[in-house]
């Protein structure tokens, strides 16, 4: 990465920018606090993006670029950040997308995510499921969990992900982190062979579809701990997504399943703060309680609604609750929308 291109990012980092997006012949633009802004007097020709290419990529992944028309992956700025890229075409031209990462891992009691979560983290066995939106922060929620888990047991974790977006060195665990196309070609192979490894504790990037949702389920059953990312918005949201991906020969078991294995979930959306620099995390949380448990079972889905519409301390919060405490220090608006529809 040439001098010029990584001053450019590291000011925007300094603006508190999320992404940056490079067109040619076009003004950079900043995600700022959700927003999409003009960065101007920086223009990228296709020329330079081109270049930035060959700086960047492997030749592999150049290969890659040439033959498939995008690739992506993770570049190193410096000790404090770094990028995940997206090189990709625009009617033929050079396409450039950029996620700013930073590098340290925030423990999840600075990110604010509800206690309840340490309860989670207690267990031995079952499945702990972190939902939301993409660009919501999931992996960052997942990554401080599995340090928390690094510091506090002394078990072996494997973690899987399609890029590994946080190194995490061993302490009081042995973590070994697994990427996508490196270290495994797919989630199936890389869960089938990590379960003949001695593992304490499986961690799952994306649950994508029945197949890693069937292999995240056996996988607990079989007595481990699973910590598992899936995009869906809301606790009750991710129930219903997971017990619909199933075909209807499988819904009664997987209910059983889900009903029997699943530890909590945590959900989060990203919102603006009140001054629209800055963006705050707002979180839900469920704990698996019996009536849950029945709800699932039963497939009444009025019973779970009625169970998620409450927030019981030490147990469960929603969002519009979580956000009040937020609201009434004065940190985010009033209308937020949680992107969800239950």
């Amino acid at each position: 990465m040439n001098a010029e291109f990584k001053d450019f990012v590291l000011n925007a980092f300094a603006k508190n920018a999320t992404d940056i997006h490079l067109k040619k012949n076009s003004d950079a633009r900043l995600r700022i606090s959700r927003h999409l802004d003009l960065y101007k007097d920086c223009t990228y020709s296709g020329n330079k993006i081109e270049n930035l290419c060959k700086e960047i990529l492997s030749e592999t992944e150049l290969e890659q670029y040439k033959k498939n028309r995008y690739v992506k992956g993770l570049y190193t700025v410096n000790d404090k950040l770094k990028i995940r890229y997206c090189f990709s075409f625009d009617r033929g031209k050079p396409y450039l997308a950029i996620r700013l990462l930073p590098i340290k891992i925030n423990s999840w009691e600075m990110l604010q995510v509800p206690s309840i979560a340490l309860n989670f983290l207690r267990q031995k066995q079952g499945l702990i499921l972190i939902s939301g939106a993409i660009g919501s922060g999931k992996s960052t929620t997942i990554a401080s969990f599995v340090e928390f888990l690094n510091t506090n047991r002394r078990e072996h974790i494997i973690y899987i992900d399609e890029l590994i977006e946080f190194k995490i060195k061993s302490k009081d665990c042995i973590v070994n982190l697994r990427e996508l196309g490196k270290d495994t070609q797919t989630y199936s192979s890389a869960l089938r062979y990590a379960l003949r490894e001695d593992p304490d504790i499986i961690v799952i990037g994306e649950l994508c579809d029945a197949k890693s949702i069937d292999f995240a389920l056996d996988i607990a059953e079989t007595g481990h701990l699973v910590i598992a990312g899936i995009s869906t918005i809301g606790c009750l949201n991710t129930i219903f997504r997971i017990l619909n991906s199933f075909s209807s020969q499988d819904a009664e078991n997987s209910r059983m399943r889900l009903a029997s294995y699943l530890i909590g979930i945590i959900s989060q959306i990203m919102v603006s703060d009140i001054q629209g620099i800055n963006n705050v995390p707002i979180f839900e949380a469920m704990t698996m309680s019996n009536a849950i448990s029945n709800g699932i079972r039963s497939d009444k889905q009025n019973q779970l609604r009625a169970e998620m519409s409450r927030s019981i301390k030490g147990v469960s919060i929603t969002f519009e609750d979580y956000a009040k405490t937020l609201q009434l220090r004065g940190l985010i608006a009033k209308n937020i929308d949680y992107g969800r529809k239950d």
